[in-house]
């Protein structure tokens, strides 16, 4: 999700082998729950628990959406301590991944063997749905859309990044999709070329001919402004502790740094200047990129013009909105998410073997 599905207390982990396959049937979403990082974080905060989803196309392959962790920018800036370019167009965005390569997103380094249950301390819940509710098998006809028509990039290692029909490249992970989806639910091409997993997964069933996803995808004011504060204080949290997220990004090379601006406080119109530290100019980068999808700048009005502004919404799809939880509604065909009807089956790695892949 910023590795969506989960944040690691150490680098980040993006070739691996695993159990040959998984129980997920062609067609089926999964879902997963991860114990930490921003986007849980911010999903969480508007009253959600699924951080991560995916499509299985029956065939071996995964199609979601993820986002590395950005790096420090290559010379320190105080308006932009994280690279810019990175944050805003999240790498590897939209992609096609074999199971080697789902089990390093999903455990890094080691996780379940073979007959083994998805989850594990860093995975909470790793669960699928059915796209089959009305016996039309509208799920497999999303993943047949993205595996034949979506144009494909092949990077190595088993993995194809996708993109949009029309777009300029393939398609980014761009963090503004949970603030603004764009319409990619009716098959728009975002900013940026983007999506995000869920929002990837309403674009695939649009694309495919079953119907525009709108099952209460509009969060209000008080929302966005409790998520945005979450936040800005789980990536200062992380930052200071140089953890998660940001694991040797910027406490350890930047961490003593600080930059002079101006403060909240002010008297006669005059504002004393005050020191953020290095993790607060980054938490105002990403909170800036979250609510506006301006991240190149780590001026903290941007994102308090959103926050402060009771006029302020969000449309977006989550996760839990493709699988119908968390008060969205479902069904088994549009407006709903075709998979939403279906409960909760959990994944097994189900079979012995390796298979290596990258994400």
């Amino acid at each position: 999700m910023l590795a969506a599905a989960r944040t690691p207390v150490h680098a980040e982990t993006y070739c691996g082998s695993s159990p040959a396959s998984v129980n997920i049937p062609g067609g089926a979403i999964a879902l997963q729950t991860s114990a930490g990082g921003p986007v849980a974080t911010v999903l969480k905060a508007a009253g959600e628990i699924r951080t991560h989803s995916m499509i299985a196309h029956g065939n071996g392959y995964v199609t979601h959406s993820t986002m590395r962790t950005p790096q420090q920018a290559s010379s320190f800036s105080c308006s932009a301590p994280v690279d810019a370019p990175a944050l805003q167009r999240g790498y590897p965005g939209m992609e096609q991944i074999n199971m080697g390569a789902l089990y390093a997103f999903t455990y890094g380094a080691s996780g379940p063997g073979a007959g083994g249950k998805g989850t594990d301390a860093g995975t909470l819940e790793f669960f699928y749905q059915r796209g089959n509710g009305d016996s039309q098998n509208r799920g497999q006809q999303a993943a047949n859309w993205l595996w034949n028509s979506a144009p494909w990039w092949y990077i190595g290692n088993g993995t194809y990044r996708i993109g949009h029909p029309g777009g300029s490249g393939p398609a980014n992970y761009v963090l503004y999709q949970y603030r603004d989806m764009q319409r990619i639910n009716e098959g728009y091409i975002p900013s940026w070329d983007g999506s995000v997993c869920s929002t990837t997964l309403a674009w695939s069933q649009y694309m495919s001919g079953n119907g525009k996803v709108n099952n209460q995808n509009t969060y209000p004011h008080s929302v966005v402004s409790n998520a945005l504060n979450a936040l800005h204080q789980r990536v200062y949290d992380d930052c200071e502790s140089g953890l998660g997220f940001w694991d040797g990004v910027l406490a350890d090379t930047f961490g003593a740094i600080s930059c002079a601006r101006a403060s909240t406080i002010c008297v006669f119109g005059v504002c004393a200047p005050e020191f953020p530290s290095v993790c607060t100019l980054a938490a105002d980068q990403v909170s800036n990129c979250f609510s506006t999808g301006i991240c190149n700048s780590s001026d903290y009005h941007t994102w308090y013009s959103v926050r402060d502004n009771g006029s302020t919404t969000a449309t977006s799809i989550s996760p839990d909105n493709i699988g119908g939880w968390a008060n969205h509604g479902w069904g088994a065909v549009a407006p709903y998410p075709v998979w939403s009807w279906d409960v909760a089956n959990d994944v097994y790695w189900s079979s012995p073997g390796n298979v290596y892949g990258c994400w």
